[in-house]
């Protein structure tokens, strides 16, 4: 959303801009004068709000557990928009919200389908990785989740993106080596990106249960998973984490 912060960031200019110059009595304090300030505010605080509101709701279905209805609803933005900027960012979370409501396979034909928007810099490079590695330790295939890993470790900012050390965590506890896991995992509880922050959180937390579960603590697995329930109740990982813990009672 880089584009969008841009063109922000020169409404914001904009407007202090044309407060100094009514302050330094560059432009009259006149009533017409005022009206016209006001009003773009206006205009511009209604527009921001409405985009606001929408995204927050189309995200919201993943938080509902809706994730086939989100994937078709944010197809749809994908495809009008007028900036590239705009369809790399939705191809980059309709990615994640594939693969946070275990639909691997879709989320693969997407990373497909759409790669050039997909891979735009390297934050989202990273961003589509984590995704990825999730998407195919679903799947069992550990042979693509590792080549993945290797690829992505190679990228700028690889070692401080928490999205990616998650993703390692999971492919070490996928591998039997659980001290790596816990380490990992531990240290990307703070992973989220908005709007997917709570939904990411739930589904860390769910690792980290069921990591406890496999070490035997089955307190600290019961807590981790209550968290995760507590975070995200109606969403894809709230129900694992739901049936999780009758196992652990």
């Amino acid at each position: 959303m880089a584009l969008l912060a841009f063109l922000f960031g020169v409404v914001v200019v904009a407007s202090l801009v044309t407060t100094a110059m009514i302050g330094l009595d560059i432009l009259p304090a006149s009533p017409v004068v005022m009206a016209i300030v006001f009003g773009a505010h206006a205009v511009f605080g209604v527009f921001f709000f409405k985009g606001y509101s929408d995204y927050r709701a189309l995200h919201r279905l993943l938080m509902e557990g809706r994730g086939e209805l989100y994937d078709l609803a944010i197809a749809h933005r994908i495809k009008p928009s007028r900036f590239r900027e705009f369809r790399s960012h939705y191809a980059l979370r309709r990615l994640q919200g594939l693969a946070l409501t275990g639909q691997p396979l879709q989320a693969i034909e997407v990373a497909q389908q759409q790669e050039e928007l997909l891979l735009a810099n390297h934050r989202q490079r990273l961003d589509v990785a984590a995704a990825l590695i999730d998407v195919n330790l679903q799947l069992d295939t550990r042979e693509w989740a590792r080549r993945l890993l290797d690829e992505a470790e190679e990228l700028p900012g690889a070692q401080g993106h928490l999205g990616l050390q998650a993703a390692r965590g999971r492919y070490a506890f996928q591998a039997g080596d659980l001290s790596t896991a816990e380490r990992l995992l531990e240290g990307a509880r703070r992973d989220g990106q908005f709007p997917l922050s709570q939904l990411m959180k739930a589904r860390n937390l769910c690792w980290i249960g069921q990591l406890r579960l496999r070490q035997g603590d089955t307190v600290a697995a019961a807590r981790e998973l209550s968290q995760a329930v507590k975070m995200a109740p109606d969403s894809y990982w709230g129900r694992r984490a739901r049936r999780a813990l009758a196992q652990v009672s």
